[in-house]
């Protein structure tokens, strides 16, 4: 199953200036998002949130102790389950935002759209 998606990026910082001080500028180790492998550098911003979230949408949450409980994704509830299309999409979609909006950086996610692999 592919998920296909937009991530909207707004900086809560114009919200509540009492927050300003825990905001920060992301920074991630960059990755190859075709090979799944470290590219040796270091990426910051707009990158490093594609990075956060290309990470978060591949761990399964609960899995490992090193991540807190918020972080990653559900979708293995999702098989072997005999939902209708309708409701396994709108599962999906639900996930998808639960996962990401953990970044502070993340209000919402918009134009959701998920496709089955056949493969």
């Amino acid at each position: 199953m592919q998920v296909l998606l937009e991530v909207r990026i707004y900086d809560r910082r114009q919200e509540d200036d009492e927050k300003e001080e825990n905001l920060y500028i992301p920074r991630e180790y960059g990755i190859n998002f075709e090979t799944g492998q470290l590219s040796g550098k270091i990426v910051e911003g707009y990158d490093a949130l594609l990075v956060w979230v290309w990470l978060a949408l591949k761990t399964p949450r609960y899995r490992y102790y090193i991540y807190s409980e918020d972080y990653g994704q559900e979708y293995e509830e999702l098989i072997g389950k005999s939902y209708s299309k309708e409701l396994t999409d709108s599962e999906l979609e639900r996930m998808t935002e639960e996962c990401l909006t953990e970044n502070p950086y993340i209000t919402g996610i918009e134009n959701f759209t998920c496709t089955k692999d056949e493969g």
